[in-house]
């Protein structure tokens, strides 16, 4: 494997014409239920390539390998970015939903804080890291989901995205769900496989990053749901998950009360970087 960001494993001779979800569970001791999960994450890669049938045949010397936070049941705790009396906010690691589920990042709250109220204001996929908000009880809640129907937030994200884009609009405008939708787009850094862009979003309509980005034929690198087909052995299909990473979080929650984090780059998006030469 390529670090320990990664868990997995070559397939020897035993496992030869077993079934991918079979030899997971062989190889690692989870129960199938929670090899089925990862299956269904879409995170696990055979030979670099996405591959998410349980009954997909393996061949010897065939390498396995998965996002080791995206493991159901995996024991990570995400890293607090801002705390006070009412208000947490956390970078979301990949691969964890941010709240439903046991292994969600409100529940991991809950249990490392103890407290059964606390709840997330706002949804990251799960394929998507970065800043998170969670608040402690219900009146902070009710506060917050206001700021956010107010627009008293600002949201950035870093994402890598598919192919040079030389052109690439200062805004995009399409519409979703029938309603309108803004995001602001910046290039960082543009080369001949890809592009890394800060995106600021005015609205915040569901998947409306990945849709925007897909529409103007730049899908997210690793997006398996908005982004085009992608040939086996490419670099494309060596990506873990979606590049997407919010990487600040700003937040008015009333007239001169403010709060905001900025979420670091997490190791396998810096990886990204290095591999189509962004860095």
């Amino acid at each position: 494997m390529k670090n320990n960001a990664y868990k997995g494993f070559k397939v020897n001779a035993a496992l030869h014409g077993c079934n991918l979800q079979d030899a997971i569970a062989q190889e690692t001791g989870m129960s199938r239920r929670k090899v089925k999960a990862l299956l269904d994450s879409r995170s696990v890669r055979v030979n670099s390539n996405r591959v998410w049938m349980a009954r997909h045949k393996l061949q010897r010397n065939d390498t396995v390998e998965w996002p080791a936070q995206s493991e159901p049941g995996s024991s990570i705790t995400p890293v607090v970015l801002y705390k006070d009396s009412e208000y947490i906010i956390v970078n979301k690691p990949a691969g964890l939903l941010s709240n439903d589920g046991t292994d969600s990042v409100e529940q991991i709250l809950r249990r490392n804080t103890g407290n059964n109220t606390l709840q997330a204001v706002h949804r990251l996929d799960r394929d998507t890291s970065g800043c998170l908000l969670f608040a402690n009880d219900e009146n902070a809640f009710n506060t917050a989901v206001a700021a956010f129907k107010r627009h008293s937030v600002i949201k950035i994200y870093r994402a890598i995205v598919k192919g040079p884009w030389n052109d690439a609009p200062q805004k995009i405008t399409e519409n979703l769900y029938g309603k309108s939708a803004v995001t602001a787009l910046r290039v960082l850094k543009t080369g001949p496989r890809a592009t890394y862009v800060e995106l600021s979003l005015a609205t915040g309509r569901k998947h409306q990053v990945r849709k925007h980005l897909a529409a103007w034929r730049h899908p997210v690198v690793g997006d398996a749901e908005y982004g085009m087909l992608k040939s086996a052995g490419t670099r494309e299909a060596a990506v873990p998950r979606q590049m997407l990473h919010a990487y600040r979080l700003r937040i008015e929650l009333q007239p001169g009360r403010e709060i905001s984090a900025q979420a670091p780059l997490p190791a396998d998006f810096k990886e990204c970087l290095i591999t189509f030469r962004l860095s």
